[in-house]
């Protein structure tokens, strides 16, 4: 069987280092306008009435468009390694389309989320942070005994050591929930999003094991 491609992972890749690239030349006060344009302010977030409104005014479709902005290099870079990671693996067992509906249903939902937990405070939520917990997720939970090359500072040399994904993961995900309990309400970070993220992708994954199983057996023929 001829292993699959993956192609929508580098694409997001490319999307969200071009747009953040175009926003570098403008001036701070034009960003800022498009960063406010673009991205999800928190507040006002509570009711239904109040979601009913943002749906009806367009307010709610910056869900979506904040997923491919990001505030800084630091910001933009820590998702993307992250991507680079998880995206392909994940998306050849998925299959391309199914990867593209994770990312983008579980960075909508991920942002919805981190805004009603900051309902009452004003929260610029912006960044594919939640999409790409999701395809952390989703990948632990179809890659269970993947491992993972880390880099080991041995004096003046570095050491490439294989250890088990999971237990990698599972670090990231207990200090994501520490932090939302201990994290400041200002924190630059959401935490929540990257927490209910992941759970969207455990989730994904687990619902798509029988059509997966069904792409498989296409592939090959029975």
């Amino acid at each position: 069987m001829r292993r699959r491609r993956s192609w929508v992972a580098p694409i997001l890749v490319l999307l969200m280092v071009g747009i953040y690239l175009w926003m570098q030349p403008m001036d701070d006060s034009i960003e800022r306008q498009m960063q406010l344009k673009w991205g999800m302010l928190s507040g006002n977030l509570s009711t239904w009435a109040e979601w009913d409104q943002a749906i009806r005014s367009g307010r709610a479709l910056r869900l979506y468009t904040a997923i491919f902005m990001h505030l800084n290099w630091s910001h933009l870079i820590g998702n993307v390694v992250f991507l680079i990671i998880f995206g392909p693996p994940t998306e050849r067992i998925l299959g391309s389309l199914r990867f593209a509906l994770l990312f983008i249903v579980a960075g909508v939902l991920s942002n919805a989320i981190t805004v009603m937990a900051l309902d009452g405070t004003s929260h610029f939520v912006i960044g594919a942070s939640g999409a790409i917990s999701a395809v952390m997720g989703a990948y632990i939970t179809l890659l269970p005994r993947a491992k993972l090359g880390i880099f080991l500072p041995l004096g003046l040399y570095l050491k490439v050591i294989e250890a088990p994904a999971i237990v990698l993961v599972s670090l990231w995900v207990v200090m994501q929930i520490a932090f939302v309990f201990v994290g400041t309400q200002n924190s630059s970070v959401a935490w929540i999003g990257h927490v209910a993220g992941f759970l969207i992708g455990v989730l994904f994954a687990l619902g798509s094991r029988k059509a997966i199983a069904q792409m498989v057996r296409r592939e090959k023929g029975y």
